[in-house]
């Protein structure tokens, strides 16, 4: 019986990286009329959500395997955008989010300025949604996406106080909430 669900678990992850490579899912590399560049205000709005989820889901703690030590328990961790962003306000962020590994994140942006990453951590960032690992993505598509980038960077502590993680939570809620 177990070998069985595994067999077909293997089946399911090939017939849905055939379709992914078929062009089935959103292409970060891609450009489309309308596109609109991706400003500081925007890069911060992204970064400023990435770290509100280390910190919501107490993660901080695995950033140091990934990030660069700055000062004391401060890692600063590199984000790569994708430079524009499409007439709906969505763009594309590369970034390690540790434990599960680097991660090529959709985000939309609302009119009050206020990103929200697409993709539950619950899920594991599959290659069948918009935000999945990039370990899915065929190696010379993650290469030319990390050169278009624009290279951005955030820090994130290992020992946030509880006043910022309150802040974090509170802000995630609000980004998630219907």
């Amino acid at each position: 019986m177990k070998s069985t669900g595994i067999a077909l678990c293997v089946v399911l992850l090939v017939l849905a990286s055939t379709a992914l490579a078929q062009g089935k899912r959103p292409n970060a590399n891609t450009e489309t009329q309308g596109d609109q560049k991706v400003t500081t205000a925007d890069e911060e709005a992204v970064e400023q959500a990435i770290v509100d989820e280390i910190y919501a889901h107490h993660l901080e703690g695995y950033v140091a395997d990934v990030g660069k030590q700055q000062s004391g328990s401060v890692y600063e961790l590199n984000a790569y955008f994708k430079p524009t962003l499409n007439s709906n306000n969505a763009g594309w962020v590369v970034y390690k989010l540790m434990p599960y590994g680097q991660v090529l994140r959709m985000f939309t942006l609302r009119s009050d300025g206020v990103a929200a990453l697409y993709g539950k951590l619950r899920d594991r960032f599959p290659p069948t949604q918009p935000s999945y690992l990039t370990v899915y993505m065929d190696d010379d598509e993650l290469c030319r996406f990390e050169t278009n980038a624009v290279k951005a960077h955030f820090d994130v502590s290992l020992k946030p106080n509880a006043k910022r993680v309150a802040q974090a939570i509170a802000r995630q809620k609000e980004r998630t909430s219907p």
